[in-house]
C-alpha cells in the first residue's frame, strides 16, 4: 500500500551561492559559481537569484561542473555572493535519501503560486509532461528509476516540490512514456466510459494524468469515478481538477472507469500514466468536508477505513486553498 511521510520532504533543486569568480576553464567567457555539494549536472539549466549582474529570466546552461562549483555562460563582472540558484526547465532530482530500493512511484505535491508550467517524470522518459497551472498546489506522481531518480520541470523560480510518499514495485507501475496512452473523452458534458486494456488483469486502480499545457483559466472541469457509481462531481464547484496532476481511479473487472469533461479544450489532455495492482481499496465516497475554515481540523475516517490502512482524500473544490495531512 502507499506509504506517506509524516513530514513532506522538500526536493526542490536549489541552493545557496558563496562566490562568483572568473572561470579558470574559460576565462573572460564564463563565470564560475561556488555552491557546496550543488548536485547539478553539465547541461542542466539554472536561474540565479538575488544579484544585479547574473539574474537572467532565461536561465543559464551549466558547464565545467565540479563537486562544489559550476560555470554559467556569462562574463564575470563582480562577486555578488551571497545569493542563490534554482534548477530550471527539466533537471534530475535524486530521491535516494528518502526512498527504499524497491520504490516504483514517487508521490509529489507541487506548490506553484502563479500561472506557470511545472512537471515531473521518470528519468529516461522523453515525455514533455508539463502542466500549466494557476492553482496553489497540485498532486502528481513520477516513476522512479533504478537509482531512485526522477526529473522535474519548472518555468519560474516560484514552485516548490515536495515528496509526500511512494509506492513500491510489487504494487504499482508507472509508464515511462505516459503520453503514448491518451484517454481524453470524445464526448463532453456527460460521463463517458474509458477502457484501459494496457493494464494487466486484476488491476485495482488506474493512474491518470491531467495535462493542461497552457495554464491560466483555459481549462475544462474534469472528474473521474468508478464505472456505475452515482457520484457526480462534474460541475465547476465539484470537479476533480482543472489544471493538472495525477489521480488514482478504481477500475471494474472490465478495466473500465468513467470520466467527465465539460467542454472541448484542445490544450488539455488526459493520459493513462500507470496502474496499481494491490494494497489499495475502493470505498463509496464519503463527504468529510470541514465546517471550519482557516485552520487544520481532525477528520475521523474510522467508519470507512479498515485497520492499518492509510486514507486518501479527494478535494473537490479547485478554486479555494485546501490541504490534508497526516495527523
Amino acid at each position: 500500500m502507499a506509504t506517506f511521510f509524516n513530514t513532506a520532504h522538500n526536493i526542490t533543486k536549489k541552493s545557496s551561492i558563496t562566490a562568483f569568480a572568473d572561470s579558470a576553464t574559460e576565462p573572460g567567457v564564463k563565470t564560475t559559481v561556488t555552491s557546496t555539494s550543488h548536485g547539478l549536472l553539465n547541461g542542466e539549466e539554472v536561474r540565479i537569484i538575488g544579484t544585479i549582474n547574473y539574474d537572467d529570466v532565461s536561465g543559464y546552461t551549466v558547464s565545467n561542473v565540479t563537486t562544489n562549483t559550476f560555470d554559467i555562460d556569462t562574463v564575470f563582472v563582480i562577486d555578488e555572493a551571497p545569493s542563490s540558484w534554482r534548477a530550471y526547465y527539466w533537471h534530475d532530482v535524486d530521491l535516494s535519501s528518502y526512498l527504499p530500493s524497491d520504490a516504483s512511484i514517487a508521490l509529489i505535491k507541487i506548490t506553484t503560486g502563479g500561472s506557470i508550467l511545472v512537471g515531473v517524470r521518470k528519468k529516461g522518459s522523453v515525455d514533455n509532461y508539463r502542466a500549466g497551472t494557476n492553482t496553489a498546489q497540485i498532486f502528481t506522481v513520477a516513476g522512479v528509476d533504478q537509482n531512485q531518480f526522477i526529473q522535474a520541470y519548472q518555468s519560474s523560480v516560484a514552485p516548490e516540490f515536495y515528496l509526500i510518499g511512494y509506492l513500491v514495485d510489487d504494487e504499482a507501475v508507472a509508464f515511462t512514456d505516459q503520453l503514448s496512452y491518451e484517454k481524453s473523452p470524445s464526448v463532453y458534458n456527460s460521463w463517458e466510459t474509458i477502457t484501459c486494456p494496457e493494464v494487466p488483469d486484476g488491476t485495482l486502480f488506474a493512474i491518470f494524468g491531467l495535462l493542461n499545457t497552457i495554464g491560466g483559466s483555459t481549462a475544462d472541469d474534469v472528474a473521474f469515478r468508478y464505472r456505475g457509481s452515482v457520484d457526480d462531481r462534474s460541475d465547476s464547484g465539484k470537479n476533480t481538477s482543472k489544471y493538472g496532476g495525477h489521480f488514482f481511479v478504481p477500475l471494474d473487472g472490465n478495466k473500465q472507469l468513467e470520466c467527465y469533461r465539460n467542454y472541448d479544450s484542445s490544450p488539455q489532455k488526459i493520459y493513462l500514466s500507470g496502474y496499481i495492482t494491490k494494497g489499495q481499496k475502493r470505498i463509496t465516497g464519503k463527504d468529510v468536508s470541514l465546517g471550519v475554515t482557516g485552520s487544520y481540523q481532525d477528520i475521523n475516517v474510522s467508519a470507512v477505513m479498515w485497520r492499518g490502512r492509510r486514507s486518501c482524500i479527494s478535494t473537490a473544490r479547485w478554486s479555494r486553498a485546501t490541504g490534508a495531512r497526516s495527523r
